[in-house]
């Protein structure tokens, strides 16, 4: 990791590690990146603490989605189909492709697009949205991965290289080839970054904002 003499980054609170946060990608879209192991789907209600706010007729808590071993469980505290099957109160795994209805109208698809990462993505399948909007939802295990190809996490048709955010040793990251920005440093290959940090190259350009539930 190189820095530009400007100075080093600023360590990162610990309390970032769980912290939800968005992604806004310039000529993308926004993202919002939940990163704790066990996420709560509810309805958009302001201050309702709920990790996946969404607009809709749902139950303030609706389901919960946990990252146990490897794969995804849903655990249903409303009314919830998957593949149009009802699912009764009790745990259900995630498989990839599947689709979740929440109540009559939300409806998300659950897809795992990299063979070689746990984090999961949740894509709108009806008009219902979080709030504030996010193209998509990121249960996040350790690592982001966004780039050119249709298998990353983040489709980014017009960026020539990819880009990831990860957890490491309690410290938040970001790796791509050669040189970058953040934060107003020059960087090359690998920096630490924060919940709030601007990320910049050639050819792309994003920005975090940490979420305050």
């Amino acid at each position: 990791m190189f820095d530009s003499p400007a100075g080093k980054p600023p360590k990162p609170r610990r309390s970032e590690q769980h912290c939800s946060f968005r992604i806004w990608i310039d000529g993308v879209g926004g993202y919002l990146v939940c990163p704790g192991k066990s996420v709560w789907i509810g309805q958009a209600i302001p201050q309702a603490g709920i990790d996946i706010p969404i607009e809709g007729d749902l139950h303030r808590r609706h389901a919960c989605i946990e990252l146990h071993r490897g794969e995804h469980l849903i655990s249903p505290a409303g009314e919830l189909k998957i593949d149009g099957v009802i699912a009764r109160n009790g745990i259900s795994p995630l498989i990839d492709g599947q689709e979740l209805q929440l109540g009559e109208r939300a409806r998300l698809k659950y897809k795992q697009p990299h063979p070689l990462s746990q984090t999961a993505r949740l894509e709108f399948s009806s008009g219902n949205r979080t709030t504030p909007w996010s193209d998509a939802v990121l249960l996040m295990a350790q690592t982001i991965i966004m780039g050119p190809s249709a298998k990353n996490h983040i489709e980014c048709p017009d960026w020539e290289r990819t880009l990831i955010l990860l957890r490491q040793g309690g410290e938040w990251m970001c790796r791509t080839s050669g040189e970058f920005e953040v934060d107003g440093r020059i960087c090359v290959d690998e920096t630490q970054i924060r919940l709030d940090s601007n990320i910049s190259g050639e050819d792309f350009s994003l920005t975090l904002e940490p979420v305050t539930k």
